[in-house]
């Protein structure tokens, strides 16, 4: 799981944007798996998802992690 702050970098848009989405409407938008006492959590499923690629892996901290596939 990651920290609204940490999948906000890994995917390019700003944690604001993350938050109006999680409150919107749409179905279409990007929304939290996991919500705990108001802080909003999302999954390496939801990254992969969004991006389009399913060969890259991020730490805990949303590191990337060398995975030898390097181009």
């Amino acid at each position: 799981m990651f920290k609204i702050e940490e999948f906000s970098k890994m995917i390019g848009l700003s944690s604001q944007t993350l938050r109006r989405w999680s409150e919107s409407d749409n179905e279409e938008l990007l929304k939290p798996c996991k919500i705990v006492n108001r802080y909003r959590y999302y999954s390496y499923k939801q990254y992969v998802d969004y991006v389009g690629l399913d060969n890259i892996e991020y730490d805990r901290d949303g590191n990337k992690i060398n995975n030898g596939d390097d181009r």
